[in-house]
């Protein structure tokens, strides 16, 4: 229910009661007096006393000292009459601050858009505002008093555990709740629980309070499925990628490499021809220079998009091939190999993967961070194998942007065997490349 709006008159009520009294009091005074006089004889008293006393003493005084009296007992009540409007002006400041502070109470409770609810120790709703009647499906917070808020609880801790971390810790905030409406509507909140204690430590009821969390959970969801299709998208890319270096490779080599070896032979022929015009010998000897010159850039093209000691030798071989390949020609960079023997019996979807990353890492550290020194390293500990690839170059803040699938490539290889992949990297301190890899089992690349 809404707290609802009362208005304080504390001190317009003290006034009143105050005023009744006094005048309550001279009646009731009067009678008094009158029946002490008339049981002690006190007028008798008094005459015969103020006849046998001297002249001054006569009863003709007495209107002097009644006036006296009246006098005094005006003073007295003027005094008594400002004492008694400062207090009901303060009271009325008071009662002014009091109501300010109730209105905003009031205001932060009820137009609160997260919901609060005073709910008993069983769950039962006490009050609550419109927001926490909007996360049960129910129309206004008068409505809502009665039901019970532990009975719309799902998928997460129950409301009994919850009472028991309370009574322990006197609060308890959710991460993740679950409510369910009156009408099926399921929201998620964010929460936290407050207990209320009397002062022999029992719990007498909870605040409840709850923010609602369903579009952030909504865009959590929608975010996680775009990733994992972001990363399906990835992962097929990458395969259809191999894939079309393995076909380029082989018609490099059977193509290119069939025809290279036809023009040789036959500028070849053209030399051994005798009496040839010295220009045209020297035209097929360009010819046999250039042949032999595309050949090697074929083969190393071949290398780079299928290396063919990766299927003949295994990973050790070529990725000692792949260290000589850029130690020529000489650039001033140097490359340190450190691998496990026990790594040749990995199957081909692994071995292509870990091939790919060091290449990657190896091409990035040489070309774009203008490193001095590489180091390769691959071992196994236990049933996983680690590769660790450092460099002494300007970090990859410091890079310039490689083209291709770079970084999210190699994280998507590593991911895509199960494995855990690690870039640390600071400006002018070079870069560090992890990956952990479990040997079994091998997850598929999807």
């Amino acid at each position: 229910m809404r707290i609802p709006f009362a208005p304080i008159t504390l001190g317009k009520q003290l006034d009143r009661k105050n005023v009744l009294l006094e005048f309550a009091i001279v009646p009731c005074s009067f009678i008094l007096t009158y029946l002490l006089a008339g049981y002690f004889e006190l007028s008798e008293i008094f005459i015969d006393w103020t006849l046998t006393s001297q002249d001054e003493y006569d009863i003709d005084e007495l209107p002097y000292a009644l006036a006296a009296s009246t006098l005094a007992m005006s003073w007295f009540a003027w005094r008594r009459w400002q004492e008694i409007k400062r207090e009901v002006r303060s009271r009325n400041q008071t009662e002014q601050a009091l109501l300010a502070e109730r209105l905003q109470f009031q205001t932060l409770f009820n137009e609160n858009l997260a919901g609060n609810a005073v709910v008993t120790t069983q769950g039962v709703i006490q009050m609550c505002n419109p927001a926490m009647a909007c996360f049960l499906e129910i129309q206004t917070p008068e409505l809502a008093v009665g039901n019970n808020l532990a009975d719309c609880l799902q998928h997460g801790p129950s409301w009994s555990h919850l009472m028991e971390v309370v009574k322990e810790h006197q609060k308890v905030d959710v991460e993740q709740l679950c409510v369910i409406g009156v009408y099926g509507k399921r929201t998620y909140a964010m929460a936290r629980i407050l207990g209320h204690f009397s002062q022999d430590g029992s719990l007498q009821f909870l605040h409840v309070f709850a923010a609602d969390i369903t579009e952030i959970k909504t865009a959590e969801s929608e975010i996680s499925n775009l990733l994992r299709e972001n990363h399906f998208l990835l992962r097929q890319a990458l395969e259809l990628q191999e894939e079309e270096r393995r076909h380029i490779a082989r018609d490099l080599h059977d193509d290119m490499g069939q025809y290279l070896n036809a023009i040789k032979a036959n500028a070849t022929s053209l030399v051994n021809m005798p009496d040839l015009p010295p220009s045209i010998s020297e035209v097929a000897l360009h010819i046999i220079s250039h042949s032999d010159h595309i050949y090697r850039s074929a083969r190393q093209l071949i290398h780079r998009l299928r290396p063919a000691a990766l299927d003949e030798l295994g990973l050790g071989a070529a990725l000692q091939h792949l260290i000589d390949t850029w130690k020529y020609p000489a650039n001033g960079t140097r490359y340190q190999l450190a691998i496990d023997d026990a790594l040749d019996h990995l199957d081909d979807k692994l071995t292509i993967n870990i091939y790919r990353v060091i290449q990657e890492a190896i091409t990035n550290a040489a070309r774009h961070a203008q490193a001095s020194l590489i180091d390769v390293h691959l071992f196994m500990q236990g049933d996983r194998l680690i590769v660790d690839i450092t460099d002494d170059g300007c970090g990859i803040s410091q890079a310039q942007p490689h083209k291709g699938l770079g970084l999210a490539g190699m994280r998507e290889r590593i991911k895509a065997v199960d494995g855990k992949f690690e870039v640390s990297s600071a400006a002018g301190t070079g870069t560090r490349i992890r990956a952990v890899i479990p040997i079994t089992p091998i997850k598929e690349m999807v």
